[in-house]
């Protein structure tokens, strides 16, 4: 066994120094490093690669880490909102229900090739999940990145390769800036606990920061909402149909049971600008990804 991580060790290294656009490289936890073009296949508990032409497998448990110098996802999967008012009725277009076998929330495509984002705690516990658009159609949905800190995830329409290329692109939302916001002004949310459609429901902005949290110090918005506690991820909209926040917790108080926490659009972009850095990894194996982009 031995000779073989030898023998493709030599492979690697010769590899490596007749092509310099490599960027992944795999590590053995005996000490062998193989630097690739493409990233490995995951089979199962076994990593497939090519060194030099010929295939190599290794045992997922042997591996310390896997990292990359290039992106996996674009650095702005997401748009900024150009001026024209989106109506109520389009901004709805975009929100979906988000359920896994443990949770229930919503969720907002801020994609046309269906990316969607939402909060980390729906879909921490559990990888099996679905969305149902506003239109009534469900779809497997895979995690792409999350961030339990900042209670932030990005999952990804599963589309069927049988259906037609219009068919694959996805309402979506533009995103805004809260800091633009006017005292009195206008905003709204969905909730998708109830059935189909959507139901529009004004978020009403208290205060435009408030700290929550002493370990994150994430400042947020504080929003009067009257939906159920299963409709967290819910996207808030301004009057002209920008996405300028996702709904991420309901106070607990008894005192103030409409009192909703907002993480602002502001503050979601600089993650998004960097989702490479929580690119999601469903094994249990000792993976990381460093691929942040520097640009």
């Amino acid at each position: 066994m031995k000779l073989f991580f030898v023998f493709a060790a030599l492979f690697s290294s010769f590899s490596l120094l007749s092509n310099a656009e490599e960027t992944w490289q795999l590590e053995l936890k005996e000490g062998t490093i193989f630097t690739l073009k493409k990233a490995p296949v995951r089979d199962g508990e076994v990593y497939k690669f090519e060194v030099a032409g010929k295939l190599v497998e290794v045992q997922e448990k042997s591996v310390v880490s896997l990292t990359s110098g290039e992106p996996l996802l674009e650095r702005f999967i997401y748009s900024e909102y150009e001026g024209k008012k989106i109506s109520a009725a389009d901004a709805s277009k975009t929100v979906v229900r988000v359920v896994s076998e443990l949770h229930r929330g919503s969720g907002t495509i801020i994609h046309p090739d269906g990316y969607i984002l939402t909060n980390n705690h729906l879909v921490s516990n559990n990888h099996e999940l679905e969305v149902t658009l506003h239109d009534g159609k469900k779809y497997k949905v895979t995690i792409v990145a999350k961030s339990s800190l900042f209670d932030l995830a990005v999952l990804k329409i599963e589309t069927d390769k049988k259906e037609k290329k219009e068919d694959k692109q996805f309402a979506y939302a533009k995103f805004g800036d809260e800091r633009k916001l006017k005292k009195d002004a206008k905003t709204y949310t969905f909730s998708t606990s109830a059935q189909r459609p959507w139901k529009k429901v004004e978020a009403g902005l208290i205060n435009r920061s408030e700290y929550f949290g002493k370990e994150d110090g994430i400042i947020y918005q504080q929003y009067r909402i009257k939906m159920r506690p299963d409709d967290t991820g819910s996207p808030v909209f301004d009057e002209n149909g920008s996405l300028i926040g996702i709904v991420t917790q309901k106070t607990k108080s008894i005192h103030s049971k409409e009192i909703w926490f907002s993480t602002p659009a502001s503050f979601v972009k600089t993650v998004m600008k960097n989702v490479n850095a929580y690119i999601h990894n469903p094994s249990d194996s000792p993976i990381r990804y460093n691929n942040i982009e520097k640009k």
